[in-house]
């Protein structure tokens, strides 16, 4: 275009891109003057006194406001790190109402499953715990008996009926067996029979009584009423229906056995659970990094279908040696990766950083 005088505008200069900016540049463009007729930014959303993330809607509004000149990204990451850790230790309070006693209260992490379990065994039902290996059965079942203030009596796995429920030697004296222990305990107990699906059935059998009627028949003629107030949990990899693919050393368990138990609970891996136990054993960075990486490889194995188990002991194998200064690469190469092939490995860790 032409001006009136018929010479020709100077072209407007172009603005300065964000990167060619100098100092004073930036200030002039932070500047409130430059923004008092910008319309004021909306209101933080607001949370409720005492919840974890409450005040993390003030320490934003600041960001919210019109530009300013301030490392955004890591504020943000640190506020967000911050409430993580605070709703990460946060622990629920779980209360059960049992037949025996006053109300119990829990506090502290527990699986996604424990209040199910500790509701059923304080109800006094017998409870057949299924779940894959480093799930926590175990663990589910001692700290049911500590919240219930019973002892915990284990017994491992019977492959006859003497083993479970004692024999009388040849000199004549009576050797008691772990559920012989429970039956006779004073104070309430709680019985775990131990991977009951790589138990004989025969031997499983013999306790049928004991699991029905709470009648106690041992050898030597014994015979007793047990204490109505003990219970028992049975652990299990599978369902008792015999052997899978993976776990290939289990039984097929005599259907009045499991009828026995009328309670039954799948117990897989609670990852929630799992990220906050091995946080609070390594520390939040080390417990961060190895769980990260460990459900990463933990999904791609079940993606791909490779017959490989990955459980929470191989999370907390990985934390202890990152705790140990290993590299995360060194961590993965004595882990259970080790039996795959160089390329189904490499495949499995790929885009794991620190690995790759």
């Amino acid at each position: 275009d032409e001006s009136p005088s018929g010479e020709a505008s100077p072209a407007p200069a172009p603005a300065p891109s964000v990167g060619a900016l100098d100092g004073s540049e930036v200030a002039k463009a932070a500047s409130p003057e430059e923004h008092a007729d910008a319309p004021a930014p909306a209101p933080a959303p607001t949370a409720d006194e005492g919840h974890p993330l409450a005040g993390l809607a003030e320490q934003l509004q600041p960001l919210l406001a019109p530009p300013i000149i301030k490392d955004v990204c890591g504020s943000v990451q640190t506020m967000l790190d911050s409430a993580i850790k605070q709703v990460e230790v946060e622990p629920r309070v779980i209360e059960v109402v049992t037949p025996d006693s006053a109300p119990v209260q829990v506090d502290g992490d527990q699986h996604e499953n424990f209040e199910l379990l500790l509701k059923l065994v304080g109800a006094g039902e017998n409870v057949f715990m299924s779940g894959p290996a480093g799930s926590g059965k175990t663990t589910g079942a001692k700290n049911v008996a500590e919240a219930l203030g019973m002892d915990l009596i284990v017994q491992p796995v019977a492959l006859d009926k003497f083993e479970a429920t004692g024999f009388v030697d040849a000199g004549g004296s009576y050797r008691e067996s772990a559920v012989y222990r429970w039956a006779t305990s004073e104070k309430p107990a709680l019985l775990l029979l131990d991977e009951v699906d790589g138990w004989m059935p025969q031997a499983l059998v013999a306790l049928n009584p004991i699991l029905d009627n709470r009648l106690g028949i041992f050898p030597g003629g014994q015979q007793f009423e047990i204490d109505p107030r003990h219970r028992v949990i049975a652990t299990a990899n599978t369902w008792g229906l015999g052997a899978d693919a993976e776990y290939v050393g289990r039984n097929r368990l005599d259907a009045a056995s499991l009828d026995r138990f009328g309670a039954r609970i799948g117990w897989g891996y609670d990852e929630k659970f799992e990220r906050k136990l091995v946080k609070a054993k390594f520390g939040h960075e080390v417990g961060k990094v190895a769980v990260d990486a460990s459900l990463t490889v933990r999904k791609r194995l079940k993606d791909t279908g490779t017959k490989v188990l990955w459980g929470p002991r191989q999370t907390i194998g990985l934390a202890a040696r990152l705790a140990a200064k290993f590299t995360l690469a060194e961590a993965f190469e004595v882990s259970a990766l080790a039996q795959l092939a160089d390329a189904n490995r490499k495949r499995i860790l790929e885009g794991i950083a620190g690995v790759s």
